[in-house]
Order: structure tokens, then C-alpha cells, then sequence
């Protein structure tokens, strides 16, 4: 039978309704939610943010030194200034709680999905009308999100047209463009930096003190019902959107700029870090207040086994959706990150006695 990836979607989303249903709470076992939610955040969380606020100035600076003296060199820096942030970023980028929420940072710094293209239109928009004045500071920020991020750069950087235009002569406004892009991403790393640690008001106090409730987490367990949720979300979010949506139902119907990241070709790596990332958040903060010992190993295991997965691949996705040998891989995939669905809408939130949580995914 062929491997159908919206087949597999539909999958995903019935395994969801049912295990919900499913779920029963078990009682009797005491668990520190507080602990789980602080090693989260002390582990995990918080260093994961300081490497991405530590990228976001080597973007900025590398940006700053090619537009003062642009080169092929100098345009290399950039591009790879650029991935090491996109690295950092897709260690996050599954978490929706936090002062990456506020004032609409989690889109600003990436808009994707963008099924209407608002990224492209936008930013052509912004070129085309060479104001400088659209990109002061403060207005730019309160501006179109889909300009302000990675996916603007992404369409700046890696222009797939060899007869796109470069930075220099008339073209030199998309060099200010892209050192306001950097300068903006430099300032909301730091926001967020700032937002979790500086002062009483600091967010880590939010996660410490959540047993008695604040404007943001009713308890410390409802909080770490947002942690699990999040985790499991963004594992549909790799099936359905990085992985499903892309490849469609069939070599006839692909659509590989559907991908994330499709024309840095780094679609893949982006799903390899984000496994990583939502590894760590269950090594330490949720397996080890697992009760039973066999789920903690396979679900581990089941982490384990689709990173194995994506490794397997050396070719960018938009290079094997149209190969029906690769497809059968990544259907294995798509199989691989399904199972660990399955265990953080039934087994894992039933061992802790937590709401999977229904929350649909939507998109852009």
C-alpha cells in the first residue's frame, strides 16, 4: 500500500480524540510538579534562551560587517551567522508560555507556516518602497510581523534566482533591511533574556511560585500541564506541517516550498533539533517522575529511535520527496514521531495524572 502522508495527518488527529478519551487519572502517587516545572526551566529553558540571545549579536555583527563592505566572504558569515541562530531558535521554538509570548515575539521572530505568502509580499512591499523611516527602530517592530523575523531573511540570504539582486549600488536598501532585521531579532532576544530574570517581576519567579497561582499559571500543575502540552504539540506540529504537508499524498501532488527552511535546505535539520530539544525537556523534567519504569524507557527509546531516523537522511527534504524510496523513509519517520504522540496524549499524562490538553493546531 503507499505511504500517505495526509492519510497519516488524518492518523494522528483520530489517535488524539481517542487517547484523551482514554485518559483515566491514577491518584495515589505524590509528584513535585514544582520540581518538574523549575528543572524545566533551570535545565532546560533557561539555558537554551541564553544560547539564543548569545547568537543573536554574531548575526547582527556579522550583517553589520557585510553591508559595511559586502563580499562573497563576508555574505558566507552572514549566511552562517544565520543558521547558528536558526539553530537556537528551533530549540524553542516549540514553547508558547513565557515572555516569548508577549508582544508577539514567537512571530516575529518566525513567521512560519505562511500559506498566504506574507512573508515575500510584505517584504517586497517594504523593498519597493525604499523608506527609511519603515525601518526605524520602534516602527518596525510595531510593524508587519512577517518582515521582522528569519523567514525575511531566509528570502534575503538565500534567493534561489542567480539573477536576484544584490546589495550594493541601488540595490543597497536591502542592506538596510537586513541590518534592521538582525538589530530587531538582537533586541527581542534580549527582551526575553531580561523578561525571565531581571528583577521581582521576573518570569522564573512565575514558574517558582506558580503553587499559588498568578496572572499566568493558575498552579504549579496546571503549569506543567502547559510544559507537556507543548511538547506534544509541537510533535504534531513536525508531523503535519514539517514532514506531512510537504510531501502531500503522492509524487504528483508534492509541494516542496511547503517545507520549512526550503531554501536554506536545512528543512530537516530544523526537525533534528527539535527532537533533540523536546528530548531534553522530558529527560529532565518529566522521566524522572514517571512512575512506571517500562513507559520512561520507551518513550526514551521512541525519541531515540526518530532522531536515528532523521540522521538516516543526507539530502535536503525538497531533494527526496519526489523519490519514492525516500518517501517510504520519511513515512517511517512521520510513523516514528506518531508513536511518540501517542504517549504524551495517553500513557505519559495518565502516569502523571495530568490533561493531555485539546488544542487544535492551526497555523498561519
Amino acid at each position: 500500500m503507499r505511504f500517505s502522508p495526509g492519510l497519516a495527518a488524518v492518523s494522528v488527529a483520530l489517535l488524539f480524540s481517542i487517547q484523551v478519551q482514554a485518559q483515566s487519572p491514577t491518584g495515589g502517587r505524590e509528584v513535585d510538579f514544582t520540581a518538574v516545572n523549575m528543572a524545566i526551566l533551570d535545565e532546560f529553558l533557561l539555558p537554551a534562551y541564553a544560547r539564543l540571545e548569545g547568537a543573536a549579536p554574531v548575526l547582527d555583527d556579522a550583517a553589520r560587517t557585510f553591508c559595511e563592505k559586502p563580499g562573497d566572504a563576508e555574505l558566507l558569515r552572514v549566511k552562517d551567522a544565520w543558521h547558528g541562530f536558526m539553530d537556537r531558535w528551533q530549540a524553542v521554538q516549540h514553547v508558547s508560555l513565557g515572555p516569548v509570548s508577549f508582544e508577539m515575539r514567537r512571530y516575529r521572530v518566525q513567521l512560519w507556516p505562511d500559506k498566504r505568502g506574507n512573508v515575500g509580499q510584505h517584504l517586497r512591499r517594504l523593498l519597493a518602497a525604499a523608506d527609511p523611516g519603515d525601518l526605524e527602530a520602534a516602527r518596525f517592530a510595531r510593524g508587519s510581523v512577517a518582515v521582522q523575523g528569519l523567514s525575511a531573511l531566509e528570502h534575503l540570504l538565500f534567493e534561489d534566482d542567480p539573477a536576484a539582486p544584490d546589495f550594493t549600488g541601488e540595490n543597497a536598501f536591502r542592506c538596510d533591511v537586513l541590518t534592521t532585521i538582525t538589530a530587531n531579532l538582537l533586541a527581542i532576544t534580549r527582551q526575553v533574556g531580561a523578561d525571565w530574570r531581571v528583577g521581582a517581576g521576573a518570569h522564573r519567579v512565575k514558574f517558582e511560585l506558580a503553587s499559588a497561582g498568578n496572572a499566568f499559571y493558575e498552579n504549579e500543575e496546571a503549569l506543567s500541564e502547559m510544559l507537556l502540552r507543548d511538547l506534544r504539540m509541537h510533535l504534531q506540529f513536525i508531523n503535519e506541517y514539517k514532514l506531512a504537508r510537504p510531501l502531500s499524498d503522492g509524487v504528483e501532488s508534492i509541494r516542496p516550498r511547503r517545507a520549512e527552511s526550503w531554501r536554506s535546505a536545512r528543512s530537516l535539520r530544523n526537525v533534528r533539533i527539535n527532537l533533540e530539544s523536546l528530548r531534553e525537556q522530558w529527560r529532565v523534567g518529566f522521566a524522572p517522575v514517571i512512575g512506571d519504569a517500562e513507559l520512561r524507557h520507551n518513550v526514551t527509546a521512541a525519541f531515540d529511535d526518530a532522531l536515528a531516523r532523521v540522521a538516516g537522511f543526507e539530502r535536503p527534504l525538497v531533494d527526496l520527496i519526489d523519490d519514492p524510496d525516500a518517501r517510504g523513509r520519511l513515512g517511517g519517520l512521520i510513523a516514528s514521531v506518531s508513536e511518540l504522540i501517542r504517549y504524551f496524549l495517553g500513557d505519559v499524562p495518565r502516569d502523571l495524572d495530568l490533561a493531555a490538553g485539546l488544542v487544535s493546531l492551526d497555523g498561519d
